[in-house]
């Protein structure tokens, strides 16, 4: 159900501007700031970081010197036992592990992860669909409901006008069941390799339909579903660079979580059977062993793909910070109960740091390979507890326990379960594995410094170091973007950081989407535009570069621009209401009434709910003379009943004489 954090991620990527005018409206945060500051002072003793914020962008003679700068793949230079991290071995699918594992397999399937997503037709036992279970539900005044036809499920939106008549029915095809329904399940529609989420999900713990968690009323034409989502929550897909949510056919290499992830890539193991020629996690030591889980349950404040890496680039038995860096929240900056980061509380637990040789991790207690039955559960895991505790018990005695949980679960007292911040309907469990039911521990990691954001391996970013100052702007810039505050100073601390390593490599495209995006919330738009014009230049299909620039020209007043920058964002993706949103209101304003007509004709396909589509095409009907037409389609829009509906008659009996 994480993949509903899409504001996961949602990072503003679904709607990046909302959230980028916010973020430049709101006053400067000041435990923000000096969070900034405390770290800087921490790495560049007694230099002020504003000092350093605008370095010069490479020339093109240096530019053409520093190509040659690309981080080299740690792949290349693994030197342990197993000899499927080289990035030339291949995988081959489970269907090939299968032939030597099948018991494995029978019990994997049953797995969550092994349900992790699954095509909609082969769906088994699928959520009931009746009024009693919350099917239809209303949210935004529009009347949403799952509506089965065979093997084919349709997520549909209607408005009734005031006789109970639709006034729109427009539905979503879900072509994929996102979950492993323990939680619940979220939808995916797929179109031509572009994946949306759908408005409407299941929540098993309440047993209801209801709106997908963080879906605001923008998103209900579909919300964009980025590679990290779908990288946690699938086997493998390939996205395809630039883009926001299109990817590769067939789109899923292998649906739910399959053998390699964990294993490596099969290929050479599938030929020798030799035991080297594929890893085996139990062999690994444990900070590498957990980062076969980290790669999906780590999740942070934010992660960040290091430079020069790509989305699938991670091989198990290797560090996952050569691959990726993940920030967590730095004390003081705000705590909540997030529905992943099982593995932050987990290292917060004396029980794991006490581990003298690593015996405490993921799969001390969850078998990767089989899921515990529900009534096995409450023995399992004290069964786990035991292990070490066996002498010295419970502190309370067993009557007493047993008062209180009757099954005598560990877990229920120790790693209670809470609700989430996130995610609606869902609780998630506390795995600080706390000494009593109820207790805040302490910061139980040592000492770290005051500041917004802490690599979870390295600690406090030592901004000297070009690669880490280059993920640290990046990740400044997510949280940015997905509402954390800034000041203009802080701005330009990240443009430094950015600045110098674009300086160093000029070939990393998100270090200059970043720079641009970040210029553009401190307004400083010459500098934003200059940055996102060197990235198309590198990318001339750059979705979100193209985002950013039809915003940025349309705020300067150059209209022509503007419109050719969302032209060009359609072309890359046709799929999205919001993009001829912004297109159609510009080229209204501009009085061009023949040109508008497919785009809005299109926006108003994929978002029949829009008010503002309705009304600009009432007005371009009248601009060209359509009256009947008009009339026709302002009844429409008077049935979705609008806000300042008052208004909008007048406006149009005005219009209409």
């Amino acid at each position: 159900m994480s993949l509903a954090r899409v504001d996961v991620i949602d990072w503003a990527s679904n709607m990046a501007s909302h959230n980028l005018e916010a973020a430049a409206r709101r006053p400067p945060n000041r435990a923000w700031g000096i969070g900034l500051v405390l770290l800087l002072a921490g790495a560049i003793a007694g230099v002020g970081w504003w000092i350093a914020s605008q370095p010069e962008l490479p020339s093109p003679e240096e530019e053409l010197e520093a190509a040659g700068n690309v981080p080299p793949d740690p792949r290349l230079a693994y030197d342990g036992p197993f000899h499927n991290v080289d990035p030339g071995v291949k995988y081959v699918g489970d269907a090939k592990c299968i032939e030597c594992h099948q018991e494995i397999h029978e019990t994997y399937r049953k797995h969550p992860m092994g349900r992790s997503i699954v095509p909609v037709a082969e769906l088994a036992g699928s959520p009931p669909d009746d009024a009693e279970h919350h099917n239809p539900f209303t949210a935004f005044g529009i009347q949403f409901r799952v509506d089965r036809q065979g093997d084919r499920i349709f997520h549909r939106q209607t408005q009734l006008d005031d006789g109970g008549k639709p006034v729109y029915d427009f539905a979503h095809e879900v072509d994929y069941v996102v979950g492993s329904g323990e939680r619940g399940h979220s939808y995916l529609s797929c179109r031509d390799g572009y994946v949306f989420q759908t408005p409407i999900s299941w929540f098993s713990e309440k047993e209801i339909w209801d709106l997908s968690p963080g879906f605001a009323r923008w998103a209900c034409a579909g919300r964009l579903v980025p590679a990290e989502c779908l990288h946690c929550h699938t086997n493998r897909v390939e996205p395809i660079e630039g883009t926001r949510n299109r990817y590769r056919e067939p789109i899923f290499q292998g649906h739910a979580i399959g053998c390699e992830r964990c294993h490596g890539p099969g290929e050479l193991h599938a030929r020798t059977s030799a035991k080297d020629d594929i890893v085996h996690p139990q062999r690994l030591e444990p900070a590498l062993r957990e980062a076969i889980c980290q790669q999906c349950h780590l999740e942070g404040a934010t992660r960040v793909l290091r430079r020069g890496r790509e989305l699938n680039d991670f091989r198990p038995g290797m560090p996952l910070e050569e691959f990726w860096t993940v920030y967590i929240r730095g004390p003081g900056q705000g705590t909540d109960a997030k529905a992943v980061n099982h593995v932050e509380q987990m290292y917060e637990s004396l029980c794991f740091q006490r581990s003298p040789r690593g015996e405490i991790g993921c799969i001390t207690c969850h078998d990767p390979h089989a899921t515990v039955a529900p009534e096995r559960r409450v023995d399992h895991y004290r069964d786990g507890c035991l292990r070490c505790h066996q002498k010295l018990g419970c502190s309370v005695a067993e009557e007493a326990r047993r008062k209180q949980e009757p099954d005598d679960s560990c877990i229920a007292c120790h790693m209670p379960r809470s609700g989430t911040s996130d995610i609606a309907h869902v609780a998630a469990t506390d795995h600080r594995i706390v000494r009593r039911a109820g207790e805040e521990p302490q910061n139980r990691r040592g000492q770290r410094p005051n500041v917004p954001l802490l690599d979870f391996y390295r600690g406090a970013p030592d901004v000297k170091d070009i690669g880490q100052g280059r993920d640290l702007g990046v990740a400044l810039y997510q949280m940015a973007v997905r509402g954390m505050p800034l000041t203009e100073a802080d701005g330009e601390f990240i443009v430094g950081l950015l600045g110098d390593a674009l300086s160093d490599w000029p070939g990393d495209l998100d270090a200059w989407q970043a720079r641009g995006r970040i210029l553009q919330i401190i307004k400083r738009p010459e500098g934003a535009i200059e940055s996102l014009e060197a990235l198309l230049k590198r990318s001339p299909e750059h979705e979100g570069a193209l985002v950013a620039l039809g915003q940025l020209y349309r705020e300067l007043g150059h209209r022509d621009k503007s419109v050719e920058h969302w032209r060009r964002a359609i072309e890359v993706n046709p799929h999205f209401a919001e993009y001829y949103k912004n297109l159609v209101v510009l080229l209204a304003e501009g009085q061009a009434w023949p040109e508008l007509q497919p785009y809005c004709r299109t926006w108003l396909e994929l978002d029949p709910g829009s008010v503002e589509a309705r009304r600009i095409w009432v007005e371009c009907l009248l601009e060209t003379g359509q009256q009947a037409e008009a009339q026709t389609e302002f009844a429409k829009l008077c049935a979705l009943r609008p806000p300042m509906l008052a208004e909008l008659e007048a406006w149009f009996a005005e219009r209409s004489k």
